[in-house]
């Protein structure tokens, strides 16, 4: 048999990169810093990019600063559709709050994070948990769906 007959050229990827770091900019000012442990890039097929074995990135303000962290296994890149699927222990931490799930997308045209799976949002005053989550990658503002546990209403003036 023929080794090609096994593997098809597009599922092979091109590229890999060990100890990765990426930075996306906009108008020469940072938004996105990603970090991985492995990548691997793919031509003409989608997910082009693969991180794998841990990986972390840091969505900046207009400030430079980071607004919010997300940490997760693996993350999938669809360069067609702007997204990124994050999953596996995923935690976005972000202005004194902690998210925690399975999965997390974001979607760069939209500027969302969102997930229809089950969630969990520690502050310091409350754990929420619940199935559905949206965002945008700052995490100042959030909405969940489908809301259990304990949820504080007061709040200071």
């Amino acid at each position: 048999m023929i080794v090609k007959e096994f593997f098809s050229e597009q599922s092979i990827p091109i590229e890999k990169i060990k100890k990765a770091q990426l930075i996306q900019t906009v108008n020469g000012k940072i938004k996105v810093e990603v970090f991985a442990n492995f990548i691997e890039r793919f031509q003409e097929i989608q997910p082009e990019l693969v991180l794998s074995d841990s990986i972390v990135i840091n969505f900046y303000n207009d400030s430079l600063s980071i607004d919010a962290r997300l940490e997760a296994d693996f993350a999938y890149i669809d360069n067609e559709k702007r997204i990124m699927i994050a999953s596996g222990n995923v935690i976005l931490k972000g202005n004194d709050k902690k998210m925690e799930s399975e999965e997390l997308i974001w979607n760069e045209r939209s500027n969302s994070i969102y997930t229809e799976e089950r969630v969990k949002i520690t502050t310091d005053k409350e754990v929420v948990f619940g199935t559905g989550f949206i965002s945008d990658p700052s995490f100042r503002e959030y909405s969940i769906s489908n809301i259990q546990g304990s949820v504080d209403f007061s709040y200071d003036r």
